[in-house]
């Protein structure tokens, strides 16, 4: 039986280890045959038998190897390692970290419902394997793990057995892992597609805050293939709103892709040029502005009127802090009483 080791946190997770019968080294020095830089457990033994059992322990063979059970992930540190046939259809890594998660949750429980315990020196002390001691993993990387799992590869040195050497795949970026990264963060509006082993982003979010958490997850899947065209909503609201130049006027986002610009202005041409000008700045992003502004009165707004004249259909007026404007009949009505 065919069998393989993945890792499933850390900088190489997603890393897919297909293991040759006999022994295999696994640590971060240059020395390992399976080198992961981010390693900081013991340096360990992987041996595969003839029967298709896996099995993992210190590799100077001071302790004895404990057997690795197909889908039954193990943490060493902050490194997540299971074995399962390579042949058969495996869980998702996301339902392999949740047991990893509920053992530790369960471990926890037990240990906080054990009554005290006696002075030490009463009762006999059991040996803990060097391995074990390094076996929790931390929440905040599990935590970013079930966000998402980094496609990434393991460095392998290259031996005298060729079915060790480059068995680790090349660095690409996984379309269903980064679809299942955005999914965790909630965030409807996002394109997600591959072409030609680039994965593209766009869209856009709510918020400033929520394309950050959308970039970390994407980056950290597919650093290197990724193309990014995403915009918050509350970004793209600010800057239309500062272009408009006007208070009066009121933007808001409406959902896919889809603005709204609403408000009393003087000159509603002007808005209606500035809003075109800013989506063909925006391109594809932004489907659709809906603009509905009203034409204010420029007589019934202006304030502090000190004087005002009607000639031949030309109006004009002054306030008191100097200001002249020229009215035509086309804009406004003045009428004296």
């Amino acid at each position: 039986m065919n069998k393989q080791i993945r890792v499933l946190t850390g900088h190489h997770s997603g890393a897919v280890i297909n293991l040759a019968i006999g022994d295999t080294t696994v640590g971060c020095d240059a020395g390992s045959e399976i080198q992961i830089s981010d390693w900081d457990a013991p340096a360990m033994l992987l041996t595969l038998d003839e029967q298709g059992k896996v099995a993992i322990g210190i590799s100077n063979g001071s302790e004895q190897q404990v057997r690795l059970e197909d889908f039954e992930p193990r943490s060493f540190s902050d490194i997540v390692l299971c074995a399962g046939p390579a042949d058969e259809t495996w869980p998702s890594d996301i339902s392999l970290l949740r047991l990893v998660c509920t053992r530790q949750t369960d471990q926890q429980a037990v240990a906080e419902s054990s009554p005290d315990q006696a002075p030490a020196a009463r009762h006999p002390v059991k040996a803990v394997p060097v391995w074990a001691r390094h076996a929790t993993i931390s929440w905040l990387v599990l935590a970013s793990s079930l966000l998402a799992a980094v496609t990434a590869t393991a460095m392998i040195v290259p031996g005298a057995n060729p079915l060790r050497s480059g068995v680790l795949p090349p660095p690409q970026a996984s379309l269903e892992r980064l679809k299942l990264a955005v999914a965790h963060l909630n965030q409807d509006g996002l394109t997600i597609s591959e072409q030609d082993g680039v994965l593209n982003v766009s869209g856009i979010v709510q918020q400033e805050a929520a394309a950050a958490m959308v970039y970390q997850a994407a980056h950290a899947v597919a650093a290197g293939h990724l193309k990014w065209n995403v915009r918050a909503a509350d970004e793209v609201v600010r800057d239309l709103k500062e272009s408009l130049r006007t208070p009066d006027v009121n933007v808001q986002y409406k959902g896919s892709g889809v603005f709204a610009v609403t408000g009393t202005v003087l000159h509603p041409e002007a808005v209606h040029k500035v809003v075109e000008q800013f989506r063909a700045d925006l391109g594809p992003l932004v489907k659709q502005v809906d603009v509905n502004v009203m034409r204010a009165d420029e007589i019934a707004t202006a304030k502090d009127i000190g004087s005002a004249l009607a000639v031949d259909g030309l109006q004009y007026f002054a306030s008191s802090d100097g200001t002249k404007s020229f009215v035509s009949p086309q804009r406004a009505s003045l009428r004296f009483q």
